[in-house]
């Protein structure tokens, strides 16, 4: 009886330092590129953000605003500003993430990225948004209406619109997704409810 409740907090505190240490160190690096205006390869802007946005929601941040100085609360680094047109036209996405452990290109990785055509994150009725949450390192996708603005979402919040699998190049949230986490997540079920089966 004591033997199967060890084993139960055992594997209760494993999952939780796993998706602790996955989340930890993460790396997110996404760079703009405007071919027509000739700003591309390692002359684009380009932000990186390490750890995770703190709130439980999403967070949208403007090119405008990002490269024209202007401050905010988040921790983030950008480069390359002084290569941001507000006339260009970004249609380039260089995507890098990578979880700090469990490092696995095309898993999940620990925040969800949307690209979108409108500034302020705003959906249009006649232009696709972009989805990415898989691990990458590094990218480049078109993007062929342009990039205004991305949103960054934690996605260890439930109810992501990406649950159970992760996102590369998700046109309005399409696209041919990973299943590892659903076999990883059935595993885990398995795993704990026979352990409480064996408490009893």
């Amino acid at each position: 009886m004591h033997y199967s409740r060890g084993i139960l907090t055992f594997l209760t505190l494993l999952l939780a330092s796993q998706v602790q240490a996955q989340i930890d160190g993460t790396n997110l690096t996404l760079a703009f590129s405007a071919l027509e205006s000739r700003i591309w390869g390692n002359n684009s802007p380009s932000f990186s953000m390490w750890g995770r946005p703190k709130p439980p929601y999403q967070t949208c941040f403007n090119l405008a605003d990002l490269f024209g100085n202007t401050s905010s609360f988040w921790d983030y680094t950008i480069e390359h500003a002084e290569n941001y047109n507000p006339q260009a036209n970004f249609t380039t996405l260089s995507y890098k993430q990578l979880n700090g452990t469990g490092l696995a290109i095309g898993k999940d990785a620990a925040r969800l990225v949307k690209v979108w055509p409108l500034e302020d994150c705003r959906e249009s009725e006649s232009l696709p948004w972009y989805g990415f949450s898989c691990q990458d390192n590094g990218t480049s996708y078109d993007i062929p209406d342009g990039i205004k603005s991305f949103s960054i979402l934690d996605r260890a919040v439930s109810g992501n619109e990406d649950q159970g699998h992760c996102w590369t190049w998700a046109i309005d949230g399409r696209s041919a997704a990973s299943i590892n986490f659903k076999g990883c997540f059935a595993a885990m079920t398995v795993a704990v409810l026979s352990a409480i089966f064996l408490a009893l």
